[in-house]
């Protein structure tokens, strides 16, 4: 990476002005949740398990139209893989069973994200996929949320003005994407994310960030669940959200417990695409106070992919 930053340091300032190409554009992305504690699954066919952890990769047809000051993007899901680890062995065979429900239900169909001018994720939506009964919400709410995972990378402030000179910096307080929990209840707490121009050649500016945050899962109107019963409460648009847990196994679907959060992420805006080539979002957190210890990781990244079927990745990093 060093040796990327340095040979792309020539010039002193650079474009980003965000305005999405007429032609669409191809993305491969792959994500990585680890949320330190079990994650309920539901399949609509009365499966319900439990996941340590979630991955997935997929690629997408991305196409992007102004909308007031901001941009709306519809990505079509040309294929997707997805696999979870689950919590315990005697779950496998659900939690297979889920992941490729799961796969079914999203091959072809729409991820529909709003924009900012700032750059910042205003919504993200999943279109074709049911959402006709209660089991069928859930289900489609955690496809949901996998995806605002998926395309939290392209969540990247930019200077108003549309340029920047390398070494510059700014900050935003607040309404971080990267820095949310994984819970349709919402996240509360307060972030920071600090950005800086780390390059600038040619076509291409390298933007890097930190933030931080102690944050958390809003319990508003959750209802904490052990061996069976319902869960209610609200998701991160206000919507009343409610499901019946029938599994014999135990857990919590909303806590007000809070973690302390870094994260780190690089985006490489091109200025003849109008978008971002390549970005990447690393965030941990560490629960407070908590015995024994628990952490959670969400990783994710996205690249352009070319006319040649490369994916834009950064330059290896020279030892």
């Amino acid at each position: 990476m060093t040796a990327l930053l340095l040979m792309l340091s020539t010039a002193s300032a650079g474009e980003l002005a965000l305005s999405f190409p007429a032609e669409p554009v191809r993305y491969h992305g792959e994500l990585l949740v680890d949320s330190g504690e079990a994650i309920w699954m539901l399949g609509r066919n009365n499966l319900n398990a439990r996941a340590k952890t979630i991955t997935a990769a997929a690629d997408f047809t991305c196409r992007g139209e102004e909308s007031g000051r901001g941009w709306e993007l519809d990505c079509v899901v040309d294929q997707i893989a997805l696999e979870a680890v689950p919590f315990s062995e005697p779950e496998r065979e659900r939690v297979d069973a889920i992941m490729a429900e799961y796969v079914e239900l999203m091959t072809f169909e729409h991820v529909q994200l709003s924009f900012g001018g700032d750059g910042h994720i205003r919504t993200v939506d999943v279109e074709g996929v049911d959402k006709n009964d209660e089991r069928a919400r859930e289900v489609h709410e955690m496809l949901r949320l996998l995806m605002r995972r998926m395309f939290v990378p392209f969540e990247q402030q930019v200077p108003r003005k549309g340029t920047a000179e390398v070494g510059q910096k700014w900050k935003h307080k607040g309404n971080v994407a990267a820095l949310e929990v994984f819970s349709k209840y919402g996240t509360i707490g307060g972030t920071l994310m600090k950005y800086t121009v780390a390059a600038d050649a040619g076509s291409t500016v390298v933007l890097t960030s930190e933030g931080r945050g102690t944050i958390g899962a809003s319990n508003a109107g959750a209802v904490a669940v052990t061996g069976g019963g319902s869960v209610s409460g609200t998701d991160q648009a206000g919507n009343s959200t409610s499901v019946s847990e029938t599994s014999n196994q135990s857990g919590i679907s909303a806590t007000g417990s809070l973690y302390s959060a870094t994260g780190t992420g690089e985006a490489h805006f091109d200025s003849s695409l109008g978008w971002w080539s390549y970005a990447q979002s690393v965030v941990e957190a560490d629960r407070n106070q908590s015995t024994p210890p628990i952490r959670f990781t969400h990783a994710a990244w996205l690249g352009r992919i070319n006319p040649d079927g490369s994916v834009t990745r950064p330059a290896p990093t020279e030892e």
